[in-house]
């Protein structure tokens, strides 16, 4: 619950804001589109531009950073370029990509749109959405540990990619006592009723 302390705190300094989540690649390719392929009935997209932003959970840290805040990303990518790109991404957005958890084996979450003009016109997804090791969700654990220890308040992103199975949930929930604010952006909100946050989307 957010005080009358906690907001004369504010008030003086930037709010320390933990985004727990899903970190995720976007990347767009966009073109032109003249003709059709003779190799079957799909368009020929000539490239002419593409990027790379923070998507997910990393959107949302760059977001609120560009609100402002001191912004900790707790989150796991893969030991990929596209793991590269997005830490790099995130650096140049103002977002200290350190509490990000590298992991070993693992694949980026990458979503990559072909856009013709303003139409999208295919979307190929890529990584690693099975549950995280053991060793892993250990260091995650830890990261979220230390940064929630000083924080204002907590974002959860779960975009179900394997990144906040069941230890995250009840991690949160016996440092739930101690958060000023939670809030939780997910697609299936059922999971995170244990941890009963302040702020939910539907």
């Amino acid at each position: 619950m957010i005080t009358e302390d906690v907001v004369r705190r504010l008030a003086d300094r930037r709010p320390r804001v933990v985004v727990l989540g899903d970190a995720i690649l976007d990347g767009w390719l966009s073109g032109r589109s003249d003709r059709l392929s003779p190799e079957a009935p799909v368009p020929v997209v000539q490239v002419t531009g593409s990027c790379h932003v923070p998507g997910g959970a990393a959107n949302t840290a760059v977001n609120l950073a560009a609100l402002g805040a001191d912004v900790r990303l707790v989150s796991v990518v893969g030991d990929d370029r596209a793991g590269v790109t997005l830490l790099s991404e995130l650096a140049a957005r103002g977002v200290d990509p350190g509490p990000v958890v590298v992991a070993a084996g693992r694949r980026t979450i990458t979503k990559r749109r072909v856009v013709v003009g303003d139409q999208i016109m295919l979307r190929v997804d890529e990584g690693t959405d099975t549950p995280l090791p053991p060793p892993v969700t250990e260091r995650l654990l830890a990261t979220l540990r230390v940064e929630a220890a000083s924080c204002d308040a907590v974002l959860v992103c779960d975009y179900r990619t394997g990144v906040l199975g069941p230890e995250v949930v009840a991690e949160l929930r016996r440092l739930r006592p101690s958060l000023p604010l939670l809030a939780v952006d997910a697609h299936a909100l059922g999971t995170w009723c244990p941890v009963r946050p302040d702020v939910v989307t539907p």
